[in-house]
């Protein structure tokens, strides 16, 4: 969607009112978006429009909005400022911020699990560099983190091992 300001006139685009939920007609200005969108948040994201508006080149800003129908949307805003008009660019990211948000309490959980797990572990690229490891994986082999960096996978392989590994 689009949000096209021009002094205090505010102009959505079909798109930015489909995204939100509120016509041209229910927005008068960007405060009443602010308002509408944001709630007793208003003040903290008015700061933020404040300092993006100040950015030659700015960056991308996702906030979490409520639209008309209630629902929340995490919106993407990026703002261009000339001397004569406002142009921001929203696009509504909720999925992509969703599946990040659920990415990261997946990475938490394994991250946790590989930690605590009472078998040793580690990871290592195709030339055989060792990637990560757990604690078990260090006391099993009598190293410490420092050391182990240091090591390949063959460097810990039994020798009579290794052939066969390498094929795999």
């Amino acid at each position: 969607g689009v949000i096209l300001k021009k002094g205090k006139d505010v102009v959505l685009n079909e798109f930015m009112e489909k995204i939100v939920g509120y016509s041209n007609h229910e927005v008068d200005s960007i405060e009443d978006l602010r308002k509408l969108l944001y709630g007793e948040k208003n003040k903290a994201v008015e700061k933020l429009y404040k300092e993006d508006r100040k950015e030659k080149f700015p960056k991308a800003r996702v906030l979490l909005a409520r639209c008309k129908n209630g629902e929340e949307k995490h919106l993407e805003f990026k703002w261009y400022v000339d001397s004569q008009v406002e142009c921001c660019i929203v696009q509504d990211v909720t999925k992509r911020e969703k599946a990040r948000i659920n990415l990261r309490r997946s990475q938490i959980k394994f991250q946790t699990i590989f930690e605590n797990l009472p078998l040793g572990m580690f990871s290592c690229d195709a030339e055989g560099k060792i990637l990560d490891f757990n604690p078990m994986f260090l006391e099993m082999l009598g190293y410490d983190s420092k050391e182990m960096k240091q090591l390949t996978c063959w460097n810990i392989t039994p020798e009579n091992h290794i052939k066969e590994e390498r094929k795999v």
